[in-house]
């Protein structure tokens, strides 16, 4: 078995900082859009933060084309983001039932 390295705990750190940014903005953003707005445009916003995080302090890719690194990185995320839509929409009317009963 693999032991944890400095990557995977730098992996951890970012993508927690992301996801609680993605939250964040979220949670302000519904105060002004409607819920599907808020968590696309939060989604975007905590893809950024991953995406300059983890280019920056995991994989530390020195690469000349970030444009096709951000390319492929918006691809998986487009797909993890019509799950995140579909997940959060399943979550919200499953809480309206149970709150109704």
């Amino acid at each position: 078995m693999e032991m944890i390295n400095k990557q995977h705990i730098h992996f951890l750190i970012t993508g927690s900082i992301a996801a609680l940014a993605n939250l964040i903005v979220r949670h302000i953003l519904s105060m002004y859009f409607s819920f599907n707005i808020a968590v696309t445009l939060a989604y975007i916003f905590g893809m950024l933060t991953a995406f300059v995080l983890m280019k920056f302090f995991v994989f530390k890719s020195y690469s000349s084309n970030t444009k096709i690194e951000f390319a492929r990185f918006v691809v998986v995320n487009i797909l993890s983001g019509i799950l995140v839509i579909l997940a959060s929409n399943a979550a919200v009317m499953l809480i309206s039932l149970f709150s109704v009963m």
